[in-house]
């Protein structure tokens, strides 16, 4: 008889495992739900434009087919942190190119920081104090084709 009763007890069913299984339960019906819901209003409202390009005057190819690289580290552009949404992607490029090292270009400095820990950072110092000097500077692509290239910014 001893026998009988510890088969009965390993096949009995707890009140915690049907709490468990009752909530599972319920959370594969209310996702199920959702899903419907949604599809539902997908059908009834549906995108004017779901696939689109996302051309922008940042990636003027469309950031859907032609999506822009990441930065290779943080930059920062004469105090002014650069950010890969608001670079074209020939810029993205040249500021990639640009050697991971302290080096002056003419009057451009470029100064290397970092480690793997807590990430790898490049300066751009441009040389130049008053905002009449930073206006007369050439655009920031012939800057830094003049770093990356060696061709003199005009």
């Amino acid at each position: 008889m001893a026998e009988k009763e510890t088969d009965l007890a390993a096949s009995t069913v707890t009140a915690l495992d049907m709490m468990m299984l009752m909530e599972q339960m319920g959370r594969t019906i209310a996702t199920a739900s959702a899903d419907a819901a949604l599809t539902a209003h997908e059908k009834l409202n549906p995108h004017e434009n779901r696939h689109a390009p996302g051309v922008s005057a940042f990636n003027p190819a469309g950031e859907r087919d032609h999506p822009k690289l990441p930065l290779k580290c943080q930059m920062f552009w004469h105090g002014h942190r650069e950010d890969q949404e608001q670079l074209r992607p020939d810029e993205i490029e040249l500021f990639n190119r640009v050697p991971f090292t302290t080096k002056k270009y003419g009057q451009f400095t470029v100064k290397a920081e970092g480690d793997d820990v807590a990430g790898y950072r490049l300066y751009f110092d441009l040389g130049v104090r008053t905002l009449d000097e930073r206006n007369a500077l050439p655009s920031m692509r012939a800057i830094l084709r003049q770093i990356v290239d060696g061709v003199p910014a005009s």
